[in-house]
């Protein structure tokens, strides 16, 4: 009998020891650190043609990598506008050819035609008091990107028909069918009314 309990006693102990983490073993791969998403971020300050604060509007790549473009802008017009990219990160509310014509055309660096533009993103609509919020997703750039290639967001005066012009209808500039170089670099969306250097944000903000 005493031998049958030491022999229970020795597997009780052989168990206990088998159980017992291993310090002194390295583990097999290192964790790594999750990259935060507002390591990559960017941010407009939007400013209509008479010089007033007309809201901002944030970039922040996501986890997917995706860009989510978020903002909030008021005292602009009611109803739909068109909203691009612009190639030149430079909002002159004075420039000689209109407001904002200093950020240039549409941000393309492909050399695509309207919608197809990197820059040319969903339209945005303000209710009847100018307010306008809103936040989608888009793959066409990080912000990164944005900051590097020295850009500017535009918020035009009009819609924009992301050149969608059947051939049934004529250009009244060149009396062809469809749509015409203008609608094609543009989308009709007309002069420019609120601009915004997109620079990278500051932690304060985020």
């Amino acid at each position: 009998m005493q031998f049958r309990w030491k022999a229970v006693g020795m597997c009780l102990l052989i168990t206990l020891a088998a159980c017992q983490p291993r310090a002194e073993e390295p583990l097999d791969h290192e964790l790594q650190p999750v990259q935060s998403a507002a390591d990559s971020s960017a941010r407009a300050e939007m400013t209509l043609a008479s010089g007033e604060d007309a809201g901002t509007v944030s970039f922040l790549r996501n986890k997917e990598g995706l860009t989510v473009v978020t903002g909030h802008l008021h005292d602009v017009t009611p109803g739909f506008h068109g909203f691009h990219i612009h190639e030149n990160a430079i909002c002159e509310p004075e420039a000689p050819d209109g407001p904002f014509t200093s950020a240039g055309g549409h941000y393309n660096p492909e050399n695509t035609d309207h919608p197809a533009h990197s820059g040319d993103l969903v339209p945005v609509y303000a209710v009847s008091d100018g307010t306008a919020q809103f936040s989608f997703v888009t793959d066409q750039f990080s912000p990164e990107e944005l900051i590097d290639a020295e850009t500017a967001l535009i918020l035009h005066e009009q819609p924009d028909n992301f050149a969608n012009i059947p051939d049934r209808y004529v250009s009244q500039n060149t009396g062809e069918a469809g749509p015409d170089e203008d609608t094609l670099a543009t989308g009709d969306s007309g002069a420019r009314e609120a601009c915004g250097v997109i620079g990278a944000q500051n932690s304060s903000t985020e």
